[in-house]
């Protein structure tokens, strides 16, 4: 999900100077201190695929590199970022492309079991490689907008790319997280139909046959 300053400056716009978000909110209790622990985890491994893939051009348009890591910020309830502007933990996890970090409400992994059906470790894992998967599209220069694109189709677009990103992760740490196909199945359901309502909230123009144009392409 992405709030709209965020939005603003993945693709345009003025954004609003801000603070970092506090960590102490892992020792809020010992399932925040367990979500902490396991995020970390997730992102070092999403650290260890793309110190290699990015290197090797394994990527939108082949161009090799070196992979800056991003930087994880735990918060609760709300958080400043620095550059973004402010968001709560309605938004759900996110990417601020201006100061490269990663925010999470370690909270988010109860809705995603109580609401978006998708409990798991692979699940809770798939979250933070979406939003490591727009840290790549910066760290690429994913063009802003495509000529004849509406501004819905951009923010399809660079959703979906962002899963295909996740999934190249997935793939190369199948064997550590001993993900099976059921993981897969689930998650991916339970995830598509998340990034679909989070894309119809973004644009209340948005139409089921823009985004069906892209997932069937």
């Amino acid at each position: 999900l992405m709030p709209d300053s965020i939005r603003s400056s993945l693709f345009g716009g003025s954004s609003q100077p801000a603070s970092g978000g506090s960590a102490s909110a892992c020792a809020m209790s010992p399932t925040n201190t367990a979500a902490c622990d396991f995020s970390s985890v997730v992102l070092a491994s999403t650290e260890d695929v793309w110190a290699v893939e990015l290197p090797a051009g394994r990527v939108p348009g082949g161009r090799p590199m070196a992979y800056a890591n991003p930087t994880l910020v735990i918060f609760s309830g709300s958080v400043n970022t620095g550059g973004c502007g402010s968001a709560t933990s309605d938004v759900g996890p996110f990417y601020c492309p201006a100061d490269q970090r990663l925010y999470i409400d370690p909270g988010f992994y109860q809705v995603m079991e109580t609401q978006l059906r998708a409990p798991g470790d692979f699940a809770q894992a798939y979250v933070i490689a979406h939003e490591i998967g727009h840290h790549i599209q910066r760290l690429i220069a994913i063009p802003r907008s495509v000529p004849g694109e509406t501004d819905n189709q951009v923010s399809v677009r660079v959703e979906l790319q962002a899963d295909c990103l996740a999934g190249v992760w997935g793939n190369k740490a199948q064997s550590q997280l001993q993900i099976n196909q059921e993981d897969l199945a689930g998650t991916l359901c339970a995830f598509a139909v998340a990034v679909l309502d989070g894309l119809a909230r973004l644009d209340v123009d948005l139409r089921r046959d823009e985004i069906d144009a892209y997932v069937h392409t």
